[in-house]
């Protein structure tokens, strides 16, 4: 019975370390990397977003860029005005053509209107212009801070949903 145990403890670690070498090669190496990175994305022939992070790799076979790093994302409006910028530990751009943005750990969305969003979890869908997330968020705008679980939103935080809302705001009533 001893035999049969070691043969068989013997079996499965040689089985997990063919698991992990041949998971090892199917891992993709970057296309393309870059450290203190910042790159433009154009629509329509003016620029749209800028994207800054300490790290940059682009994975050309999944279509996957990923940023990590104190990673930075400018809006620009149809005429070039800069709206909103959103701040995150992390992120990444998957399927380049649709172009989907995730944002993850301590992301911070800024509206140049003064609106700040925060949250863990953000994603940014390019070709709907539209910001969105289940997860908690916490909204300051000039007078209150609102609470909730899933927001929607334009780049530009002027046109924004909170779900979920939570809290309790209090406004002078004004009886003349």
């Amino acid at each position: 019975m001893k035999k049969y145990a070691i043969i068989f403890l013997i079996f499965i670690s040689c089985s997990n370390i063919d698991d992990l070498s041949n998971n090892q090669k199917h891992v993709e190496k970057p296309s393309q990397e870059s450290w203190n990175a910042k790159i433009f994305v154009n629509s329509e022939g003016r620029r749209a977003i800028t994207a800054e992070s300490e790290y940059l790799a682009t994975y050309n076979a999944t279509q996957l860029t990923t940023l990590i790093g104190n990673v930075k994302l400018d809006f620009f409006d149809d005429r070039g005005n800069h709206t909103s910028v959103i701040f995150a530990d992390t992120g990444k751009i998957t399927n380049n053509h649709n172009r989907l943005f995730t944002a993850l750990g301590n992301v911070v969305i800024e509206a140049d209107s003064g609106i700040e969003v925060r949250t863990d979890e953000l994603f940014f869908n390019e070709q709907l212009d539209k910001l969105y997330t289940n997860k908690f968020v916490r909204i300051a705008t000039e007078g209150d801070t609102l609470y909730g679980v899933g927001f929607e939103s334009d780049a530009s935080l002027e046109h924004w949903i909170l779900k979920e809302p939570k809290g309790v705001t209090y406004r002078e009533e004004n009886n003349e």
